[in-house]
């Protein structure tokens, strides 16, 4: 009967529906990116970065576009992009001040998209200088970033050198690394 070749041509276009759309999945791809290579991503997409035992994931959370109108006084831009950060499991959202890693955004749209750079912030202080910035203070600031004294032994500066094993000596408690500083001046002078 018509009715029933009916049905059964509703039926298969039905079942060639969903095959078409269980073919079209909304999980967005995995990226991985070497470490120090730039990656773009789009919001909920994440990327995974290798470097040697420790793996980085980087996925954004959110994009914040709010610009200050034309004559207004704003407290702030109301442009952001907020990211986690994932270090060997650990999470630090839209913070990574305490890993020894540096995360960058060099171009978004604050809309849609937004183009990412990781790398070891040790690395950047190899080569950071500028005028406004110098290796001696980035060294000092790694330091006291992820709580390792070795960079201070970095610092060519006597007065950084000094500064930088003062601070450790003060966040570590540690008195013993008082003996490394030709002039105290805060917390090694008790």
């Amino acid at each position: 009967s018509i009715s029933k070749i009916k049905k059964m041509r509703e039926i298969i276009y039905l079942i060639l529906l969903l095959l078409f759309l269980a073919g079209c999945s909304s999980e967005i791809k995995m990226l991985d990116v070497p470490l120090g290579d730039p990656f773009t991503l789009v919001k909920g997409q994440s990327a995974r970065i290798q470097d040697q035992n420790n793996t980085i994931t980087v996925q954004i959370k959110e994009f914040v576009y709010s610009p200050c109108p034309k004559g207004a006084n704003c407290f702030w831009s109301g442009l952001a992009v907020f990211y986690s950060f994932n270090l060997n499991g650990k999470n630090y959202d839209s913070y990574v001040w305490n890993t020894p890693y540096n995360l960058n955004i060099v171009k978004t749209d604050y809309k849609k998209f937004a183009t990412f750079i990781v790398t070891r912030a040790e690395s950047d202080c190899e080569k950071e200088s500028n005028e406004y910035y110098n290796r001696d203070e980035c060294w000092r600031q790694l330091s006291a970033r992820i709580n390792d004294t070795s960079f201070c032994n970095s610092i060519m500066t006597k007065i950084t050198k000094d500064a930088c094993f003062e601070d450790m000596a003060k966040i570590l408690d540690d008195k013993t690394l008082c003996r490394n500083i030709s002039v105290p001046i805060n917390y090694c002078l008790s």
